[in-house]
């Protein structure tokens, strides 16, 4: 069997994939792997054959090489710059992965709500759909388009966001991936990574919903890590991977565990540690860090609440706060 995944280039859509992927490989699948070329050494291990996107994103970020604002803009509501950022990614995206797929015709495509020309392929190429959920899922019962569709209809980027949609429809006859189509739309088969029981309305949810709980296994690109053999409890301290850049919140971490008999970890994101001044002797810093083995040994995780983390945690029991 021929498996395409379809992933946006950001570690919090991809890391839920790779055991996904690692045991479709190990099983005698053949597995094809389109995200952008930041990723290539991150889906390596997997053994899947790894195929590089363009990105609009990265060449559209509103900061350049030296984080310096584009433009003097304030931010924009996130419920409207989301569509219109994916959107143009599938854009970036689409005849790079047709060309692959049309010659090389995959059994199915797996994506989430972010790898919308996931979606768009399996519309054009008939190919079964595998919707895969990192966070929650939608039905009848409960909406994630909900919060997204607040925005008023004549707001700008809901404006260029539908005109890049129909234009989609018009060049390939896929579905319009309207606000509600991204959000709530389901595949043929839909995997959800989360525990079911943290999931509104879980028993609403038909057959088409397989609950494979959090996905836990050998990340070997972020290396391993052991706790120091001190006999002292460790906290870990995550952010997240996609909105971490608060410097403001790490001295006021230091100033809470500096006189605790603890071991503490804290993954920084986009933080550089050398702008990071009296650090505790008891804490230690990383950037890209192998989070699964931080978490099977800490007995405290301080955490955005995303709910990669948030379902590792509870796979090894750390108390979430």
């Amino acid at each position: 069997m021929h498996i395409a995944i379809v992933s946006l280039g950001a570690f919090g859509h991809i890391n839920p994939t790779l055991s996904l992927t690692t045991e479709l490989v190990n099983a005698g699948h053949r597995v094809t792997y389109f995200t952008t070329e930041a990723f290539r050494e991150v889906i390596a291990p997997t053994g899947a054959k790894f195929v590089p996107m363009n990105s609009w994103m990265a060449d559209n970020d509103k900061h350049n090489e030296k984080k310096e604002e584009k433009n003097d803009g304030q931010e924009e509501n996130v419920a409207a710059v989301v569509p219109f950022l994916f959107l143009n990614e599938a854009g970036a995206y689409i005849e790079d992965v047709l060309r692959v797929l049309r010659e090389d015709r995959p059994d199915a495509i797996l994506h989430d709500f972010a790898g919308i020309a996931g979606t768009m392929a399996a519309d054009i190429l008939g190919i079964p759909n595998v919707m895969l959920y990192t966070s929650y899922p939608s039905n009848g019962s409960y909406s994630v388009a909900a919060s997204f569709e607040g925005i008023p209809e004549d707001h700008p980027l809901r404006i260029a966001a539908d005109q890049i949609a129909e234009g989609y429809v018009e060049k390939y006859g896929c579905r319009k991936m309207t606000v509600k189509e991204i959000f709530d739309g389901q595949g043929d088969l839909n995997l959800v990574m989360m525990q079911k029981r943290l999931v509104p309305n879980y028993e609403t949810f038909d057959d088409s919903f397989v609950f494979t709980g959090v996905q836990i296994g050998k990340r070997s690109t972020f290396g391993t890590w052991q706790a120091p053999d001190n006999g002292k409890p460790l906290l870990y301290s995550s952010l997240g991977t996609a909105f971490n850049n608060w410097p403001e919140y790490y001295p006021i971490l230091f100033d809470a565990v500096r006189d605790l008999d603890i071991n503490v970890f804290a993954a920084l994101g986009a933080i550089d540690p050398d702008s990071l001044t009296d650090v505790p002797a008891n804490v230690e810093l990383g950037k890209m860090v192998p989070q699964l083995d931080i978490l099977s040994q800490a007995s405290v995780f301080i955490t955005h609440a995303g709910m990669g983390g948030t379902g590792e945690a509870i796979y090894y029991g750390t108390g979430c706060s």
